[in-house]
């Protein structure tokens, strides 16, 4: 891990604001070729705090609340076009602890299972969705590049 990385940065100032609640928090790194590894290790949290959009995406298919720490616009726009709920999605310079702390205690008391499984089915749908827009984006190209290879 790179730690001039801005994400291990916001972080390590996370875990140490949610410590100061008295409030555990483990942080989880991703290493290449250790996926399976990465996702039993978020399913077996109770939350997610993620400020990486696939990081939150990830944790919410494996069932696992998520709240994202968003640097782009690229988290809204997801929940926007996948109708997700966005409650728990804040930019970093927005971000409060309070509303991080309010969320970590509301999926710990499970009070987030029903909103989680909604969003989680959504995003399912829109995966299938996205996946289908591309493999008719991928056909095309094909069909595009022998029609321009018979010439």
């Amino acid at each position: 891990m790179d730690p001039t990385d801005g994400d291990a940065a916001l972080s390590r100032d996370f875990a140490q604001s949610i410590a100061r609640r008295k409030m555990t928090c483990e942080i989880a790194y991703y290493q290449d070729g250790k996926l399976p590894e990465f996702l039993q290790a978020m399913m077996e949290c109770s939350a997610i705090v993620s400020s990486r959009l696939h990081g939150a995406v990830v944790a919410m298919l494996c069932g696992v609340p998520a709240f994202q720490v968003e640097y782009e616009t690229k988290g809204r726009e997801l929940a926007r076009r996948c109708q997700l709920s966005g409650d728990f999605l804040s930019t970093a310079t927005d971000l409060r602890s309070d509303d991080v702390a309010r969320f970590i205690q509301l999926a710990r008391a499970g009070l987030l299972r029903e909103p989680l499984s909604s969003d989680r089915a959504l995003l399912a749908e829109c995966g299938v969705f996205v996946t289908g827009q591309l493999n008719e984006l991928a056909d095309e190209i094909r069909n595009a590049g022998q029609l321009g290879q018979g010439r």
